[in-house]
């Protein structure tokens, strides 16, 4: 039986990244407020993620420390899909994830600053094409643009902002505890976000139920391929 690590890390690479590049499809599918689907992805992902652990025998003790960590993440994982659920049900999809694709410059620029890391020429190069192309895909005249889309713009680069938080907590959570798995780590990642969110949901009023099929289907295709299987394949790559 052909297994996820008998496959060459890039291609688990790749194979992880099209699962996670198919979410905001299934965001748009789901005919849902933007909280309620990001809950639901972490929710759902949560349980897929604890049967695995408790399968693999991962679960135990682990410290304050860690704790704390985890559910820092988490709250990092939760703004960073609120954002980004958010932009797509303002923007659409592909303009949402090309603005939380920012997340690139903003690591770079934390490595610069607080590790002192050398930046590479080519990420100069970059960088002003980068700003050029998102000029010729919004547009300069930023008055011009309706409120709607101005806040789904705000929104996607807040997702940067917020993910680059999240990838470094995680960075410094994998980094101190090698004991642990990333399915472990993950799963205790999702059940912080999808408190945070079910807690903004709650005092927000939000309903969390599912209208209709459609959005069944979509939000429980969240959670299993693009909060689970995307990212375990990422990780064992």
């Amino acid at each position: 039986m052909v297994g996820p690590r008998s496959l060459p890390p890039l291609a688990r690479t790749l194979a992880g990244a099209c699962t996670i590049s198919f979410s905001a499809v299934w965001v748009k599918l789901a005919t849902v407020a933007p909280t309620v689907s990001a809950f639901y992805r972490v929710f759902l992902g949560f349980l897929v993620l604890l049967l695995a652990s408790q399968l693999r025998g991962d679960l135990r003790r682990i410290s304050g420390r860690h704790l704390g960590l985890a559910i820092l993440c988490g709250l990092f994982f939760a703004l960073d899909l609120f954002s980004w659920h958010a932009s797509i049900q303002y923007v659409g999809p592909g303009l949402a994830t090309m603005l939380a694709n920012f997340q690139v410059f903003v690591l770079t620029a934390f490595g610069l600053l607080v590790h002192g890391e050398r930046i590479h020429p080519r990420f100069l190069l970059a960088l002003p094409i980068a700003i050029l192309g998102l000029c010729l895909i919004v547009g300069v005249h930023w008055q011009q643009l309706s409120a709607e889309y101005r806040t789904g713009i705000g929104f996607g680069l807040m997702t940067a902002v917020c993910y680059s938080g999240f990838l470094l907590i995680l960075r410094t959570l994998q980094a101190e505890a090698r004991e642990f798995s990333f399915f472990f780590n993950l799963m205790l990642i999702s059940a912080a976000s999808a408190f945070f969110l079910g807690l903004s949901m709650a005092l927000g009023g939000d309903s969390f139920a599912i209208p209709d099929q459609r959005s069944w289907i979509a939000l429980l295709s969240l959670g299993l391929f693009s909060q689970t299987i995307g990212w375990v394949l990422i990780a064992n790559a």
